[in-house]
């Protein structure tokens, strides 16, 4: 008998134990469940959002640091950059290079100016006569002047198969600034 009572007694505790554990599972887990996805997937979006803004703010450090050594190259190059009216000075530079290299000047031909929005070129044509080390010495002479001067064709010629002289002909471009215009160095800042 007791055995009777313990195994119909089994049914009447194991029945309300699983119908709860079942409601618990309907009405409580798998709603929690899906309250837990949607949580991890609203904090998965937060994650990617603050690591986006970490690559954003390197990305911005990084341009405010090229921004800033920009402007020093611009300020730079503001105070070396000649001015249309004052060409002559860099002419006069121009043959001093020369002659500290020991080339002979044949040719010294600055073209017409060509304005463009901000700035104007000047082209100029050099003929020399020397050595090999003093057209490079005059070359190296160019490229240390304070104005950027763009060279922009070299020919290099002996003047006799026994010569150890060369014939050079060089083509520049030196760049002027436009100081008519003055509004482009305040808005360029």
């Amino acid at each position: 008998m007791m055995w009777e009572n313990l195994k119909r007694g089994n049914w009447w505790v194991t029945l309300p134990l699983a119908a709860g554990s079942i409601a618990y599972v309907v009405f409580v887990f798998l709603p929690g469940q899906q309250t837990t996805a949607e949580l991890r997937s609203r904090i998965r979006q937060k994650q990617q959002h603050l690591a986006h803004a970490q690559a954003v703010g390197a990305a911005l450090v990084a341009s405010e640091e090229e921004l800033r050594l920009i402007r020093q190259y611009q300020e730079q190059w503001r105070k070396n950059v000649p001015r249309v009216a004052r060409l002559s000075e860099l002419f006069a530079g121009i043959h001093g290079v020369e002659k500290r290299s020991g080339v002979q000047t044949v040719r010294f031909d600055p073209q017409p100016v060509v304005a463009r929005a901000y700035l104007s070129e000047v082209p100029v044509s050099l003929g020399c006569v020397g050595s090999f080390a003093e057209v490079f010495a005059l070359l190296h002479g160019l490229e240390r002047l304070p104005a950027k001067v763009w060279v922009k064709r070299v020919h290099l010629e002996k003047i006799r198969p026994d010569s150890e002289n060369v014939q050079c002909r060089v083509d520049l471009t030196i760049f002027a600034d436009n100081r008519d215009k003055t509004d482009y160095a305040k808005n360029s800042n």
